[in-house]
């Protein structure tokens, strides 16, 4: 447990861009089996339709200023630090489908991971995160 929380702060540096085809962090390969229907990552498109649909909780796990700069409509914030204190408030959202994201990946990857270890097998990674959402024209609130 120690060495995913240092892995979870670890990853809250993500400032520099990433490859959308960045390799998995390093908690990846104990995360929990995909569920059905449950892409491990998805892209800013899939998320966009999913949106629109209302068919997704989208969990922004930057920082609190970073959000003030502009998120995925709808999203909630949760930082990397609080998360696992604040689990229990993700708990109606288990079993649903939950997009997490943060600027370029790096920290929704870490986090995505965590979850999906404490159940969240639904919980997906935004490849490229709210940069790459920028680039795409989708808006922000």
């Amino acid at each position: 447990m120690k060495l995913l929380l240092l892995t979870l702060l670890w990853a809250c540096g993500d400032a520099a861009p990433e490859p959308a085809t960045a390799a998995p962090g390093p908690s990846a390969s104990t995360a929990a089996p995909e569920a059905a229907g449950a892409p491990r990552d998805i892209d800013v498109a899939t998320l966009k339709g999913k949106v629109d649909a209302g068919a997704t909780f989208v969990l922004d796990v930057r920082t609190p200023g970073e959000f003030a700069q502009g998120h995925v409509p709808g999203a909630v914030n949760i930082t990397m630090q609080e998360l696992p204190a604040r689990l229990s408030e993700l708990e109606p959202h288990k079993g649903k489908d939950i997009a997490v994201i943060c600027a370029v990946g790096g920290r929704s990857d870490s986090a995505t991971s965590f979850l999906r270890e404490k159940g969240y097998g639904t919980a997906s990674n935004v490849l490229g995160g709210t940069q790459a959402w920028v680039r795409a024209g989708y808006p922000l609130e």
